[in-house]
């Protein structure tokens, strides 16, 4: 008689792919053994959470399973004043050596005396991250936990205030890149400022950037012929980044054309536009087609959206279609 502790491995990797709630996870583990070994390894593979109780439960099962814990993921609706009070989280990054993803931006408003700061960044030393958040880069814990970290891939940082992005210097292993420029930080996006990102950062492959809102004229580009192509860039994303006035998406354009060569995936997301400039604007991002060969995806979330990429894809496609005219 066929038992379920007869299913193959492969099956239940497929079972668990279709789990997606951690009380199904944790049903699966209360099986038998088989299971439980299986399952314990997705369970504590990424780790969201989200209130104080699930912190508790969480690390008392540390000492147990701290080792099979890949990625944990804070929020911050919760009081996490008592977390740092008893050294629960240095204990966490103590107990997860192969921790290799953490995400909390809380760092700045808890680990504030030097003695905190400097076991946090002892405790995250021994870490081997290559994905890590952090809320104020120009802050002092900010920079010691990126002066602690030279196996970085993966970064996102909160900007609130000005920078030279001199702080990334040093960690030119990042591939994927996510900046969050605050409302109210009155931050400027300048040429040389990604100039200087792209510096520190030459494997770049991913750069996301969330503007604090596309109606203010922050983060209009100049026009400049100081220009190194990022050629190993395949993916950008602007959020709330461009004023939808014309100069200030003809600078964009302008920039990306020239910056990005090898540009495969284009994601812009703005506010309002009206009819006379979506129809101008059509034909200012149908220039990045044409600068950029190897793109395959642009997609461009506006106020008529939908009418904008229609136009840009016909236009592309007859573009195509004379091209293969003229060949035969």
């Amino acid at each position: 008689m066929t038992t379920i502790d007869a299913l193959p491995t492969e099956i239940l990797v497929l079972v668990d792919r279709f789990l997606s709630s951690v009380n199904d996870r944790i049903t699966c583990v209360e099986v038998c053994s088989q299971w439980s070994v299986l399952f314990q390894r997705s369970l504590f593979h990424y780790v969201q959470i989200n209130n104080r109780r699930q912190f508790t439960h969480f690390y008392l099962q540390l000492q147990r399973h701290g080792h099979l814990v890949k990625v944990v993921d804070i929020q911050q609706p919760f009081d996490l004043t008592s977390i740092v009070e008893d050294r629960e989280l240095l204990t966490l990054c103590r107990l997860c050596p192969n921790l290799h993803t953490l995400h909390f931006n809380a760092w700045d408003k808890l680990f504030v005396c030097p003695q905190q700061v400097q076991q946090l960044t002892y405790a995250l030393g021994l870490l081997n991250l290559t994905n890590i958040s952090i809320l104020n880069p120009t802050s002092e814990i900010g920079t010691r936990i990126l002066h602690s970290q030279h196996s970085l891939t993966e970064l996102s940082l909160s900007i609130v205030s000005h920078c030279n992005f001199s702080w990334l210097i040093g960690h030119t292993r990042i591939e994927s890149l996510t900046l969050y420029i605050g409302h109210d930080s009155g931050y400027q996006l300048t040429p040389p400022q990604l100039e200087a990102i792209h510096k520190a950062c030459p494997k770049l492959r991913c750069l996301c950037i969330f503007g604090g809102s596309s109606r203010t004229d922050n983060h209009r580009l100049e026009y400049t012929t100081d220009i190194s192509p990022a050629y190993n860039l395949k993916s950008l994303k602007l959020i709330h980044l461009i004023h939808p006035r014309q100069d200030s998406i003809m600078g964009w354009v302008r920039y990306i054309c020239c910056k990005y060569p090898n540009l495969e995936t284009l994601e812009i997301e703005n506010g309002h536009m009206d009819s006379d400039m979506l129809t101008k604007t059509t034909v200012r991002w149908e220039t990045v087609v044409e600068c950029c060969p190897n793109l395959n995806r642009i997609s461009l979330q506006i106020e008529k959206a939908e009418n904008l990429f229609t136009q840009s894809s016909r236009a592309t496609d007859k573009s195509a279609s004379q091209t293969s005219d003229d060949a035969d």
